[in-house]
C-alpha cells in the first residue's frame, strides 16, 4: 500500500459519498478506496464526523473559489447583479450535480468545526460583496446586504431542493402554459422581481432605463 495525503483521502471519501450517502463513508472504506491501508485515514481524521466535516469544508472552499473567480473576471458580467446571479447559478448547479455533497454540507452539524466555519464564511463574504455592489448599482433593493444575501441563497437552496426531489417541471397551474419551471428559471425570476423592486425604490423620476 502507498502513502497518501488528506487531499487524496477526501477525494475518495467524496466519491463514496456521491455513490452511497454518508452511510457509505467510513474511515476504513475511504482507505480502501484510496488504495492505502484501511487504517491510514485515522492518521488524518480521528472520527467519521471529522472526515465528513472536512468533505463539507472542501466543497465550501471550492464554492468560495468559484465565487471569487466571478469577481476576478474584471468584465461587466462580474459586476453587481450579474455577479450575484452567476454565483447563485454556480451554487444551484453544484447542488444538482452533487446532491449528497449538498445535503451533507448544509445539513445539521452537532459539533462545531473551525475549518468548516471558515469555509462557510468565505462563501458568505464573497456573495455579500456581490449583493452589496448590485445594491449600489440599483439592481437589487436597498437594505442590509447580509440579510438580502441570505434571502437570495435561501431561495437558491429551496430551488435546488425542489429540483432534486423532482418537484419542478411542467407548469401545472391550469393556465394552459406549456413552459417548464426549473431551478435556473427560478433564479432568473428572483432577479427580475428584485430588480423591479429596486427600481421602484428609485421613484418615477428615475432615469435608470
Amino acid at each position: 500500500m502507498v502513502k497518501t495525503g488528506p487531499d487524496s483521502l477526501l477525494a475518495a471519501a467524496a466519491e463514496l459519498l456521491d455513490r452511497g450517502g454518508p452511510e457509505a463513508v467510513t474511515l476504513r472504506a475511504v482507505g480502501l478506496a484510496a488504495g492505502v491501508s484501511r487504517g491510514a485515514p485515522y492518521h488524518h481524521f480521528a472520527t467519521k464526523t471529522q472526515l465528513l466535516a472536512a468533505i463539507a469544508a472542501r466543497e465550501l472552499d471550492r464554492l468560495a473559489d468559484a465565487f471569487l473567480a466571478v469577481e476576478g473576471q474584471g468584465s461587466i458580467e462580474s459586476q453587481g447583479a450579474p455577479a450575484a446571479k452567476a454565483m447563485m447559478l454556480i451554487y444551484l448547479r453544484w447542488a444538482l450535480e452533487f446532491p449528497e455533497r449538498f445535503r451533507l454540507t448544509f445539513g445539521r452539524w452537532e459539533e462545531d468545526d473551525a475549518r468548516l466555519g471558515l469555509a462557510a464564511a468565505r462563501v458568505r463574504e464573497a456573495f455579500v460583496a456581490a449583493v452589496s455592489r448590485a445594491q449600489q448599482d440599483h439592481e437589487l433593493p436597498a437594505g442590509d446586504p447580509v440579510r438580502l444575501a441570505a434571502l437570495a441563497l435561501s431561495a437558491t437552496h429551496g430551488a435546488a431542493d425542489l429540483a432534486a426531489a423532482g418537484h419542478l417541471g411542467p407548469d401545472r397551474t391550469g393556465t394552459g402554459r406549456t413552459g417548464r419551471i426549473d431551478g435556473e428559471g427560478l433564479v432568473h425570476d428572483w432577479f427580475v422581481h428584485m430588480r423591479a423592486a429596486a427600481r421602484g425604490q428609485q421613484g418615477p423620476s428615475s432615469n435608470l432605463g
